[in-house]
């Protein structure tokens, strides 16, 4: 599949909600705090398409605006989000996601060409570095007309032994 995305950048107050949640709150900002805000529409088409048309889905990436303000974050290219965190000292360690299929906005459906009673997932992800703290709150709406989502989760460093029970004995 061949992938492309509409990008724009805005600065927001962080009172936006993510899944019911002001995204300052997920990023453990002060009220009144300012975020970033990378805006997307990704398009995916067959592999020899030079230019996809369908929209697959909506992304919004928001960062704390005083961490990111200076970097390319802060400009509509394709960047690595995960390399420019890792460069302000910031690596991210893991992801907390909320997941959760709903019908699609009036908005949602316009944009992303669906049907008037249409499906989305919506997904927030969390991303954070090893002390806990999180530097990105990723928000998607995802169509929901015969897509399949698969997830691979990785552990970095030791992950604990799963407990088992043994079956009591007969005497």
């Amino acid at each position: 599949l061949r992938h492309r995305a509409e990008i724009s950048v805005a600065i927001e107050d962080a009172s936006a909600p993510v899944l019911g949640r002001p995204v300052g709150e997920r990023l453990g900002l002060e009220p009144g705090s300012r975020v970033l805000v990378r805006r997307a529409i990704r398009f995916t088409g067959p592999a020899g398409d030079d230019t996809p048309v369908l929209p697959d889905s909506l992304a919004d990436e928001y960062y704390p605006y005083d961490l990111v303000r200076d970097t390319q974050l802060a400009s509509p290219g394709a960047i690595s989000p995960e390399e420019i965190l890792a460069g302000l000292g910031h690596p991210l360690r893991g992801y907390d996601d909320e997941i959760r299929p709903r019908l699609a906005t009036a908005e949602e459906r316009r944009i992303l060409s669906l049907a008037q009673v249409s499906v989305v997932l919506e997904l927030a992800r969390s991303a954070h570095t090893a002390d806990r703290r999180p530097v990105l709150v990723s928000h998607q709406i995802r169509r929901g007309d015969g897509a399949i989502y698969r997830y691979e989760i990785s552990y970095q460093g030791h992950r604990p032994a799963a407990r088992t029970t043994r079956p009591a004995r007969s005497k």
